[in-house]
């Protein structure tokens, strides 16, 4: 890897790109993508710093796969000139904000800029899309937007290039954020499922509820309905069924807080672990039931 001194980005013989990150306990690490690494049996990378042609030897700290981000060990004679990019875990997007892409693609230093078009994808809810050419390279560098008072900040990784009209995909800050204790402490991170499809009932189309939910229109309560337990899912296991309405998740006694679906996802997709047993009161009709959910791993 390389690292840019003004972006604070990398490159590596692979292609990669990624960025110095300074934390609140005054550590320096290094932010990129996972698959920029290779396979996940690799416990070393090399970085060459912008500016800078010696290739230091840096151990991998985390990878998570499936994020798709990795956090390395800074080595400890890093040049005196490296300084870390300006991050900030709780910042915000809107669709139309001009954003730049930092990197080394092809062994050049590389600006490019754009906007961002869109704050979901269907390749992964941790993923926004933008119009910012990226090229073979690009992949684990920073994506930043200067803030209303002028300053840069890093609001994603890039990763990646997908669908029609080559709309370049980066992962959102805030994720990387939710996932970055997890880096520091675990060799591999696995991410938890409920192996349920659940929406805010208030955000499910009617016509979707007379033909695949095969319920009335409007549901009789408002809140995280279930609306696809696969065969042989944990919770089609548990006994959980279309139509169910989660009120509560609870974890070795404890409430786990959730506003809507999305909420509830992202507290098992982060914070919990394969084989953990949830407990879930549902409601079903007029009933009140108690579920106990083994929970699965996500691979996808």
């Amino acid at each position: 890897t390389s690292m840019e001194r003004g972006a604070s980005a990398a490159q590596s013989v692979s292609g990669g790109t990624g960025f110095v990150y300074l934390d609140e306990e005054a550590r320096f690490s290094v932010l990129t993508n996972n698959h920029v690494l290779g396979p996940l049996s690799n416990e070393y990378a090399w970085i060459v710093f912008e500016n800078d042609a010696i290739g230091r030897k840096a151990r991998i700290i985390g990878r998570d796969p499936l994020l798709d981000v990795a956090l390395i060990e800074m080595p400890r004679d890093r040049p005196r000139h490296v300084t870390s990019a300006p991050v900030d875990f709780s910042v915000s997007l809107e669709i139309g904000d001009e954003v730049y892409a930092f990197g080394h693609p092809f062994g050049n230093r590389e600006v490019t800029f754009g906007w961002v078009n869109a704050l979901a994808s269907p390749s992964g809810y941790w993923f926004f899309s933008s119009q910012v050419p990226l090229h073979p390279g690009n992949s684990g560098g920073p994506l930043m937007r200067f803030s209303r008072k002028g300053k840069p900040e890093v609001v994603g990784i890039n990763t990646a290039i997908s669908g029609i009209g080559l709309k370049s995909m980066s992962i959102h800050i805030r994720y990387l954020g939710r996932v970055l204790p997890r880096l520091w402490r675990e060799r591999v991170v696995s991410h938890a499922m409920l192996g349920v499809a659940m929406e805010d009932s208030n955000k499910i189309p009617p016509p979707l509820f007379e033909t695949i939910l095969r319920m009335p229109y409007p549901p009789r309560e408002s809140g995280v309905m279930v609306i696809g337990a696969p065969r042989g899912s944990p919770a089609e296991k548990a006994g959980l069924r279309v139509g169910d309405i989660i009120t509560k998740a609870m974890f070795q006694g404890f409430d786990l807080p959730f506003k809507n679906a999305q909420g509830l996802f992202d507290t098992i997709f982060f914070d919990l672990r394969p084989s953990d047993m949830l407990s879930l009161s549902v409601r079903r009709g007029g009933q009140a039931l108690e579920k106990t959910v083994i929970l699965d791993e996500r691979t996808v």
